[in-house]
């Protein structure tokens, strides 16, 4: 059984994608923690009561995750810059609905 390995280069840059898909998943729950006041104010928010607030910090995270493992796999099957430039695509999709 042949094993293939990586080229060092290649190998050098595994820890560094996985250390900016956590930061990216730090600052997106640092951004959520912050509109948690903005939420709960009944005035300007959308006076969300401690459940919604835990439902929304609490179902974030996965999400992200689960985001974040499809796109990878669409990349691995279509490829990273396919799958990169179609995920930003629908995101500026979505964003632009709201």
């Amino acid at each position: 059984m042949t094993t293939s390995m990586l080229p060092k280069p290649r190998q050098q840059l595994i820890p560094v994608v996985l250390m900016v898909c956590s930061l990216l998943i730090w600052l997106d729950n640092t951004v959520l923690s912050t509109t948690l006041e903005t939420l709960a104010d009944p005035v300007r928010g959308l006076n969300a009561g401690p459940a919604e607030l835990q439902w929304a910090t609490g179902s974030y995270t996965p999400a992200f995750a689960a985001s974040m493992f499809t796109a990878g796999a669409l990349g691995d099957r279509f490829g990273h810059r396919a799958g990169a430039e179609d995920l930003t695509a629908r995101e500026g999709d979505y964003v632009g609905t709201r």
